[in-house]
């Protein structure tokens, strides 16, 4: 009997770049964290209640939406999906918005390697915590998402900022912390886990002083407004002053 479907990933909101194409792929999960592949999908873009372009398919969902250079640039979209599949049938719905442009990381692993140098395949003695089909750039792929989700949680919506490189350092942290969650896992906890409560330490430190360059709302030309990201609500990584005075330099290629 096929697995049931217990989570439908959409990616989070879909930021649809106008006058060009944007590709969607949900991806369908069973509760074994296994893919699960869909036997039909459909999809339709939706603003109030008037659908404006629709698809579908068989198989796995890869829907390339071409946005055109007419639409409205606004947050108020959606995307009304329809999955079936052996033995079930799920309609999400997914937040999506059309904008000028998307926000992009600019953490490259050269970043990664001059924090932590072990993390690089290329190193003398690398640590090994990938498993397959694993690499940094998987993990800064994850929290990248991390970042994005931080962001509209304060209120802040990613399209309309317009100085990525603000968001390095705290992609950074949050790359390395879940590298040395992924080591403390694999290796065994010890130093590991200590460099990964650091490391949140520091993301969490890095966002209470953070300040953005934001686009005006209507995202027009106009100048850019400087606005601080709030500070994050409630306990989070810090407690108690757990971590202070962690020992830096223990785990090897680690600065």
């Amino acid at each position: 009997m096929p697995a049931p479907v217990t989570s439908i990933d959409t990616g989070g909101p879909a930021e649809l770049i106008r006058g060009a194409t944007t590709t969607i792929a949900p991806v369908l999960r069973g509760e074994d964290g296994a893919t699960i592949t869909p036997s039909t999908w459909s999809a339709a873009l939706y603003r109030g209640e008037v659908a404006l372009l629709t698809a579908s398919g068989t198989g796995a969902a890869s829907w390339a939406i071409a946005i055109p250079a007419t639409y409205t640039l606004a947050d108020d979209y959606q995307i009304r999906w329809a999955f079936t599949w052996s033995g079930g049938r799920a309609d999400p719905r997914q937040h999506a918005l059309v904008c000028r442009s998307g926000l992009h990381p600019t953490l490259a692993p050269a970043d990664v390697y001059t924090r932590a140098p072990a993390l690089n395949p290329a190193a003398a003695d690398p640590l090994r915590i990938f498993g397959a089909g694993q690499s940094v750039l998987t993990v800064a792929a994850a929290a990248w998402r991390d970042v994005l989700a931080e962001l509209r949680s304060r209120g802040v919506r990613p399209h309309l900022v317009t100085s990525a490189e603000d968001l390095l350092g705290v992609h950074l942290a949050r790359t390395l912390q879940l590298c040395y969650q992924s080591a403390a896992s694999t290796i065994g906890e010890g130093v590991y886990l200590d460099l990964s409560e650091r490391y949140g330490v520091e993301y969490a430190a890095l966002w209470s002083r953070l300040t953005l360059r934001i686009a005006p709302d209507s995202q027009v030309e106009g100048p850019d407004e400087r606005r601080n990201a709030a500070p994050l609500m409630g306990g989070s990584f810090v407690s108690s002053g757990r971590y202070t005075g962690i020992a830096t330099g223990t785990a090897r290629g680690v600065r």
